[in-house]
């Protein structure tokens, strides 16, 4: 499961690809390092910084 969680400014750029892009982006780390170990990815986006969570 993908969570994100961005201010309104990000639309309509994050509403189209934040929930591909979290997806593919632990599809390719668990590929190259190893398994993503959680149920979920939740992504953050605030003024001037973002976060990923388990």
């Amino acid at each position: 499961m993908a969570v994100s969680i961005y201010p309104p400014e990000g639309n309509p750029l994050w509403e189209q690809w934040v929930l591909k892009a979290v997806p593919q982006t632990l599809k390719s780390y668990s590929r190259m390092t190893f398994d993503y170990p959680y149920h979920k990815a939740i992504s953050v986006h605030a003024k001037n910084q973002g976060m990923e969570y388990p």
